[in-house]
């Protein structure tokens, strides 16, 4: 049981949790399972899928401060791992597609104050970086790669400088 339980039924996932928290604990586990090689698991494509609709539904609707920080990478983050199972799964163009949304994405949150110093640091970098090597990844795999290889190196060498030294 949360100590707070949400009033508004609409922020409420289907789990019972507010709807946000929810969205977090499916897409950390379908991040997780796509990052370790297992995309191909039944519900890892639902999972995300989901997160997906519930950024949707809550960009539809008013939010807090926090809320709105914490839907910015929450909506980057999902968009990247589609692209990766998406990409593992043969479908190139269309993975091509969720990374860009997902770099539209990153840049966007570091258009926002507060997400963009949250985004600087730890974490943020960490996911920040995810979602460029893996769109060089997905890139350097294709047909078009040595014709594509500037662009492959500019989105390692963002990917690097976001990581921390050392």
């Amino acid at each position: 049981k949360l100590l707070f339980p949400p009033t508004d039924q609409s922020q409420v996932s289907p789990e019972g949790l507010p709807r946000l928290l929810g969205a977090e604990l499916r897409q950390a586990a379908a991040q997780l399972t796509v990052a370790a090689g297992h995309g191909t698991a039944p519900w890892a494509r639902p999972l995300l899928v989901a997160v997906l609709g519930d950024c949707e539904a809550l960009q539809a609707e008013p939010a807090d401060l926090d809320t709105e920080i914490r839907l910015r990478p929450l909506l980057f983050r999902t968009l990247a791992s589609l692209g990766t199972l998406t990409g593992a799964n043969g479908d190139h163009i269309t993975a091509e597609g969720l990374f860009r949304s997902a770099v539209d994405s990153t840049e966007q949150a570091m258009q926002h104050p507060l997400a963009a110093g949250r985004l600087a640091t730890g974490r943020g970098r960490l996911w920040r970086s995810l979602v460029y090597s893996g769109f060089a990844e997905l890139l350097a795999e294709g047909r078009r790669a040595e014709q594509r290889a500037s662009e492959i190196s500019k989105l390692r060498d963002i990917a690097t400088d976001l990581l921390p030294e050392g």
